[in-house]
């Protein structure tokens, strides 16, 4: 899909994808603003719109990013990241909660 088209979309009020991947960055549509948004490391807000000339990236193709939801997918548990003791301590109490999680799916199936 072209960018075109995906902003002719938003301006129709027709579905659009959550999520589309541009110029090696992951966009997430925001309803509020009915814009794509991009969270870079420092957790600030790049909009596609204004992270691009849009007169120049019009005709330019986007990747659509399908979020796949698995319902019966129990969750992952995290990685040791950091081995910063508080890290470590709130990575347990995290798992701990994922453990309880995943039992109670399993019950919730029987």
């Amino acid at each position: 899909m072209e960018v075109i088209d995906l902003l002719n979309k938003i301006v129709n009020g027709e579905a659009v994808p959550k999520m589309i991947y541009y110029g090696a960055k992951t966009y997430h549509y925001n309803n509020y603003n009915h814009s794509y948004i991009h969270y870079n490391i420092m957790d600030k807000e790049e909009y596609l719109t204004t992270n691009y000339r849009i007169e120049q990236i019009l005709n330019d193709e986007i990747e659509i990013i399908e979020e796949k939801i698995e319902e019966d997918k129990l969750i992952e548990k995290m990685d040791e990241i950091n081995p910063d003791h508080w890290c470590w301590v709130a990575q347990n109490k995290i798992n701990e909660l994922i453990d309880e999680v995943n039992k109670l799916k399993k019950e919730s199936d029987k």
